[in-house]
C-alpha cells in the first residue's frame, strides 16, 4: 500500500536511530507493512521488526536484529481512519526548514476484539514485519450506532493544547449467539469485532425499540451498549430488528422465530440467529397487539400452525 496519502504534500525529513548523524536526510515509507527509510540521494533501508501502539496511541516499530531487540522508531501522530483490513495513521515530522509536516501511512491486517473487549488490529506478516496493535482507550457508539474509538492527545507544537481524536468504524451489528454480539465492518463478510456479551433485555415486546447488552470482563463491570431499532414481522418464521446507521442507511438483524409458550393472553416466541443458534431473545406478543397488527397476526398464526413444538402440543390461541 502507498505510504503517502493525498493530504501529504511534502516529504518529511528524519534522522533515523542507529544511522550516523552524517547520513543523508530522507523519509520513512511503508509498503506492504514493511517500514523503510528512503534516502533523498537514492537508496533505502528496510527494517525488520514488530509494530505496536504506545500508551499515547503513537505508532511504534520495535527493531529486531537476528531476533534481538535493537531499539525502536516512534512515529508520533494520530490515527485518522480505519476500514476493513486497513489502518491509516498520520505521522508528524520536521523538515529541513524546521516546519511541521504530515505523512500518511497505511497498514494492512485484520480487525478483531481481544478477550477484554478492546479493539485490536493484527498486521498481515510481510517482509519480516509483524505486529498487533491494541487500542487501550475506550470505544463508544455514536448517534449513527457505529463504533467510534476516541482518545485525547497533546498537540505536537508543545503548546499544552490537547485534541480529541475520533475514529469511526463503518459497519453494522448482528447477534451471533446468546452470549456473543458482532459488529461487522463494511466491505467485508468476515471481518469485525466479536464481543462476549451479557444480554440485559432477554424478554422483548414489539414496541420495544432497543436491545441492551453488557460487554467486557464481568457483567457488573462491563460496558453497557444499547442498540436502537424497530421490529419488523416478515413472512413465515421471519422476524427482523431494523437499525438506522445514518440518513438513508438501514440494516436488519434477521431472526427465525419458534414457538416457546403461552402466557395469559400473550404468545412468546424464541428467536434464533440466521445460523440457527439461540439468540437469547424472546418476543412477547399480546392478543391486543396482534389484533391491531395484521402482519404480526399472520406471523403468529403461521408459527402456531407450522412450528413442530406448537403443533405437537396442540396449542390453541384465539386472536
Amino acid at each position: 500500500m502507498n505510504s503517502v496519502g493525498s493530504r501529504s504534500r511534502y516529504r518529511i525529513k528524519y534522522r533515523v536511530p542507529g544511522i550516523k548523524a552524517s547520513a543523508p536526510p530522507g523519509r520513512f515509507s511503508v509498503r506492504d507493512n514493511v517500514l523503510s527509510y528512503v534516502f533523498d540521494g537514492g537508496g533505502h533501508i528496510d527494517f525488520r521488526g514488530e509494530w505496536s501502539l504506545d500508551d499515547k496511541n503513537n505508532l511504534v516499530f520495535s527493531l529486531k536484529d537476528d531476533g534481538e531487540d535493537s531499539g525502536r522508531i516512534v512515529l508520533r501522530g494520530r490515527i485518522i481512519s480505519a476500514r476493513a483490513g486497513v489502518l491509516a495513521f498520520e505521522a508528524a515530522g520536521v523538515n529541513e526548514s524546521g516546519m511541521l509536516e504530515w505523512q500518511v501511512f497505511e497498514l494492512s491486517g485484520q480487525w478483531y476484539a481481544d478477550g477484554a473487549g478492546k479493539l485490536a488490529f493484527r498486521l498481515r506478516r510481510s517482509g519480516g514485519s509483524r505486529g498487533r496493535l491494541i487500542f487501550q482507550s475506550s470505544w463508544e457508539i455514536n448517534d449513527n450506532q457505529e463504533i467510534v474509538y476516541k482518545y485525547t492527545r497533546e498537540r505536537l507544537k508543545r503548546t499544552g493544547d490537547r485534541e480529541t481524536v475520533c475514529v469511526a468504524f463503518s459497519g453494522h451489528w448482528r447477534v451471533s449467539s446468546a452470549s456473543r454480539i458482532v459488529y461487522s465492518l463494511s466491505g467485508s463478510d468476515r471481518e469485525g469485532f466479536a464481543f462476549k456479551a451479557h444480554l440485559q433485555t432477554p424478554n422483548l415486546y414489539p414496541a420495544d425499540g432497543r436491545i441492551k447488552y453488557r460487554i467486557g470482563a464481568g457483567v457488573s463491570r462491563g460496558k453497557e451498549i444499547v442498540l436502537y431499532g424497530q421490529w419488523k414481522f416478515g413472512r413465515r418464521f421471519s422476524l427482523a430488528f431494523e437499525m438506522e446507521y445514518g440518513p438513508g442507511k438501514a440494516e436488519r438483524m434477521r431472526f427465525d422465530a419458534g414457538f416457546k409458550s403461552v402466557r395469559g393472553d400473550s404468545l412468546i416466541f424464541k428467536l434464533r440467529t440466521e445460523e440457527g443458534r439461540f439468540s437469547g431473545l424472546s418476543m412477547i406478543c399480546s392478543r391486543e397487539f396482534m389484533a391491531a397488527n395484521n402482519k404480526a397476526r399472520a406471523f403468529a398464526e403461521f408459527v402456531l400452525n407450522n412450528d413442530e413444538k406448537a403443533v405437537n402440543a396442540g396449542v390453541e390461541f384465539r386472536f
